[in-house]
């Protein structure tokens, strides 16, 4: 008797998570407009960061032209990445 009971509890617990996951996803924020538009102020604001550091490129650094413009776009893709952590 006892064991049919003990069944009876689990098989409802289990029913009752089965149901939880049935609730309807999730709507998609009303601002979506605006979530987009703030993504790309932040990527024109990456673009003109990575600029900046191109400029200051100069023959005499121990670095070509072509390998201080890959450092720049690594930088800031590093600091872009820790902002959201």
């Amino acid at each position: 008797m006892r064991s049919m009971i003990i069944i009876a509890l689990l098989l409802g617990t289990g029913a009752k998570l089965a149901f939880a996951q049935l609730a309807p996803p999730a709507a998609p924020p009303a601002d979506a407009q605006t979530s987009r538009a703030t993504i790309a102020a932040e990527k024109k604001a990456q673009e003109a960061a990575v600029a900046d550091c191109e400029q200051m490129w100069d023959s005499r650094t121990h670095m070509s032209r072509q390998d201080w413009s890959r450092t720049c776009r690594r930088v800031q893709d590093r600091l872009q990445r820790s902002e959201f952590k």
